[in-house]
C-alpha cells in the first residue's frame, strides 16, 4: 500500500465534545499573548483558529475554508471577543500569510525539507534496532520532535508529520527483515 504524505483535507468533528475542545483548542496565556498582537476581532478569531489547527492537525486550515463556528467561538470565549454566526474567510490573503508564518515562528516549526528527512532517517534507523514496536518509535520520534533533542539540536523541530514516520517505520523493517 503506497504511503499518503498528506491527508487531502482536515476533517473538523462536527460537534466538539467539551473533552475535545479543552484538548485541541484551549489556549495558553502565552498564546492568547500572541493572538492578541493581531488587528481586528476577525483576524484574531482566526489566528487562534490556525495557531490551533497547526497543533492539532499539523497543517493549516486551508485560506477558503471556515472553521466550525462551535470551535471558533470556544476560541473567541478564551479571548473576549464576540461570538460568530457563521464560519469566517479571511479577509486578506496577505495577511492570512503574514499570520501563518507568525504561527510557525511561533510554534517553532520548520519546513520538513530534504535535510530535516535526512536527520529524522538517520535518527530513525539508528533507533530501529532497538526493538521498539512501531508505536513506541513514532512517540519518541514525536516526542524528540516536541523539544526533547540533544543540546546539539535544541533549537532544530522538525513539522510533526506522523504518516511519514509510519511510512519511515515500514522501509526500516523491510530493510531489517
Amino acid at each position: 500500500m503506497p504511503m499518503r504524505r498528506h491527508a487531502p483535507f482536515i476533517i473538523f468533528p462536527d460537534d466538539p465534545s467539551h473533552e475535545e475542545l479543552l484538548q485541541s483548542w484551549t489556549l495558553s496565556d502565552h498564546d492568547r499573548v500572541e493572538v492578541l498582537r493581531c488587528r481586528g476581532e476577525a483576524n484574531r478569531r482566526r489566528f487562534a483558529v490556525q495557531l490551533c489547527t497547526l497543533r492539532a492537525y499539523g497543517r493549516f486550515l486551508p485560506e477558503a475554508t471556515p472553521a466550525p463556528v462551535a470551535i471558533t467561538n470556544y476560541l473567541a470565549r478564551q479571548l473576549d471577543l464576540p461570538l460568530v454566526l457563521f464560519g469566517e474567510l479571511p479577509s486578506r490573503l496577505a495577511t492570512e500569510t503574514e499570520q501563518l508564518q507568525r504561527i510557525r515562528e511561533y510554534l517553532g516549526w520548520q519546513p520538513f525539507d530534504d535535510s530535516a528527512r535526512v536527520r529524522l532517517t538517520t535518527w530513525l534507523t539508528q533507533r530501529a534496532t532497538d526493538d521498539l514496536l512501531p508505536s513506541e518509535l513514532i512517540a519518541r520520534a514525536e516526542e524528540r520532535e516536541q523539544g526533547d533533542l540533544s543540546p546539539t539540536q535544541e533549537n532544530q523541530r522538525y513539522a510533526r508529520h506522523r504518516d511519514h514516520l509510519r511510512g519511515m517505520w515500514r522501509d526500516i523493517s523491510l530493510y531489517r527483515a
